[in-house]
């Protein structure tokens, strides 16, 4: 193998015949996955096909191991995705509430110990970026799920231990768990609820929820690491908006 350089195409193909018992057979392994873009030559490293066996000895059920492990991080890239519009490139209230909505239907969590609440997995990168930096320390290892219930001060919690950081916790207002102004939207640029009541009494109606599509559709939003729960924003925008143009 260190004879070959990385993404050796020809040598993929000459050893992936089953019918080589002197040597090991391979599988062409991607640095990039392919579902993702990735292409191949350089892109490509021989992959033994023994791997799964050598890792876990089980065979073809070490495979279906990898492939369940492969579709939740596909479901975990779904909820995280906030660069999602329709084709028209309209903010579409559906679309957002799948997002917001799709961390229910994840991996079983502990339950929230104060609102016996199902919690959504939330990646430590977030809550680290919302923690005061006193309580940096106590969330550097484990893994947490957010709260979503709006009458529950826990905002995280830990899945199988005892930390649970509050409201009071973190260093930005959860636009969730509040009820006066600001109330907080849209984590990435700065709307909150204050903003769309006015302009709908001003106007009759409201550009926010389009602005911030567009803004997502631009690729420049960074809703992992500003929002509390790791979701998109758009989802809360349009919800709001909804709920201020009927009122």
């Amino acid at each position: 193998m260190r004879k070959h350089p990385l993404g050796p195409v020809e040598f993929i193909r000459a050893h992936s015949d089953i019918s080589h018992s002197k040597q090991p057979t391979y599988d062409k392994g991607h640095f990039i996955g392919h579902a993702l873009g990735g292409l191949l030559h350089i892109n490509l490293f021989p992959q033994s096909t023994r791997l799964f066996v050598q890792l876990t000895g089980r065979g073809k059920r070490s495979r279906n191991y990898y492939e369940r492990t492969l579709s939740n991080w596909l479901l975990m890239l779904q909820v995280m995705n906030c660069c999602v519009t329709d084709e028209s490139g309209e903010p579409t209230t559906s679309t957002a509430d799948k997002a917001t909505c799709t961390g229910d239907e994840l991996a079983e969590t502990d339950r929230c110990s104060s609102c016996n609440g199902q919690g959504r997995p939330v990646s430590r990168k977030t809550v680290l970026l919302m923690l005061k930096p006193e309580l940096l320390e106590r969330a550097m290892h484990g893994s947490y799920s957010f709260c979503s219930a709006r009458d529950c001060s826990i905002v995280y919690f830990e899945d199988k231990g005892g930390h649970q950081f509050t409201v009071d916790d973190l260093r930005i207002r959860v636009g969730l768990k509040v009820t006066d102004d600001p109330i907080p939207l849209c984590y990435c640029f700065g709307f909150d609820d204050k903003h769309i009541r006015d302009e709908i009494e001003q106007t009759g109606s409201t550009s926010v929820p389009e602005k911030v599509s567009r803004l997502i559709r631009e690729g420049l939003c960074a809703c992992e690491d500003r929002n509390p729960s790791g979701l998109c924003c758009l989802g809360e925008v349009n919800k709001a908006a909804k709920h201020l143009t009927a009122d």
